[in-house]
């Protein structure tokens, strides 16, 4: 069950589960920099997702991304092998999921400029930071509505 999309094949407790803990991890986030215990972007905390009778997760900072770009929904879910499991992910289009995966470091651990961003997909370093806006306020309408089911 792994990959983007794959956490919609988890049951309901397990998705329910990941998202309590995307909010406390980006939440103890903010506390590294206010307490100075991070410089830049180096430094992270994770959480194991663990319910009886399904496969365990763990939610992490993903690598690259400052302290005051992070939100819950920016959180990397992954399988206890490392394989990255992400849901909201899974409902942007091909271009929009690529923007967002390549600027927030969730396909290679490098967090990419917006000017690599658009040479991949063969547009100018503008369009790819509009179309990366447009797929995390769509992430973020789509967090809102999961929270609230």
């Amino acid at each position: 069950m792994s990959g983007v999309g794959g956490l919609a094949g988890y049951p309901f407790e397990v998705r329910a589960e990941v998202d309590r803990v995307r909010q406390v991890v980006a939440t103890l986030h903010a506390e590294l920099p206010r307490w100075g215990l991070v410089v830049w972007t180096a430094g992270n905390v994770s959480q194991r997702v663990s319910v009886p009778g399904s496969p365990d997760l763990f939610v992490i900072k993903p690598s690259g991304v400052t302290y005051d770009e992070l939100t819950a929904e920016a959180m990397v879910v992954c399988d206890l092998d490392g394989n990255l499991v992400d849901e909201l992910l899974g409902v942007l289009d091909e271009r929009s999921r690529y923007a967002v995966a390549s600027r927030f470091g969730f396909l290679d651990g490098e967090k990419h400029s917006f000017r690599e961003i658009g040479e991949h997909l063969g547009v100018t370093s503008e369009a790819a930071r509009r179309l990366t806006n447009r797929a995390l306020e769509s992430l973020r309408g789509d967090a809102e509505r999961l929270l609230a089911a």
